[in-house]
């Protein structure tokens, strides 16, 4: 019996977002919601077959490779995972499969990071942590919000975040400049006014990085920096 094992499932969906039935009586399911050391991993991961990457966290080097004997498959989300030794996997004679995006039932999955790291804009330029704690508190409303509309939203990177960012800034009547190292005036036309990269930077009254891995970020430090 195969042995799977999912690692970093924290929001323990993964058994609940996906038909493992037909697997039943055929392979062994094993979910990790904490993160595990390579230390860790190498022990604990030796009995398994097949590694689900849930989220980019788990790092996947030569050394980890080379410690687990039994492992053939590894499946990502996305096309690449950039933590991952792919000349480590072909050696040691394991596949590395990914999710297809093409899929239609993948179609609203790029628009998670975009909803959340507007949503973290507004909930930083009105204060919603503030003031949910003051309420909380028994306290009445002690800071005023900011009004995104009118005010100058920064993108670093145009991709397909970006443009959906475009879109929600246009939408609060925002105006939107651009930067990409890639980008033309022809590409930016259609979602925001390319500007140089310090211009975008340093004229934004909030600023969002187009990464899936730092936009949130970005945006909630950038939009709390000019909410102040």
């Amino acid at each position: 019996m195969f042995k799977i094992a999912i690692l970093d499932d924290y929001a323990k969906v993964a058994l609940q977002s996906a038909d493992w039935s037909t697997l039943q009586g055929a392979a062994e399911i094993t979910v990790f919601d904490r993160h595990l050391s390579e230390d860790e991993a190498a022990s604990l991961l030796q009995p398994f077959d097949v590694l689900c990457t849930v989220r980019e966290r788990m790092s996947l080097p030569r050394s980890l490779f080379q410690r687990l004997p039994n492992l053939k498959l590894v499946t990502i989300i996305g096309m690449s995972l950039p933590n991952l030794d792919m000349a480590a996997a072909t050696e040691h004679g394991v596949i590395v499969a990914h999710s297809n995006f093409a899929n239609p039932i993948y179609a609203g999955v790029f628009n998670a990071t975009p909803e959340l790291t507007w949503g973290l804009m507004i909930a930083v330029v009105r204060h919603f942590d503030l003031a949910g704690r003051q309420m909380r508190a028994g306290l009445w409303q002690g800071t005023i919000g900011t009004i995104l509309a009118g005010r100058t939203l920064g993108l670093l990177g145009l991709g397909r975040i970006g443009k959906r960012m475009a879109v929600y800034g246009r939408a609060f009547d925002m105006k939107v400049i651009a930067w990409s190292q890639n980008l033309t005036d022809e590409v930016a036309t259609a979602a925001a006014r390319a500007a140089s990269k310090k211009t975008t930077s340093s004229a934004s009254q909030t600023c969002s990085r187009s990464t899936s891995s730092s936009a949130t970020a970005l945006a909630l430090s950038s939009a709390r920096a000019n909410s102040l």
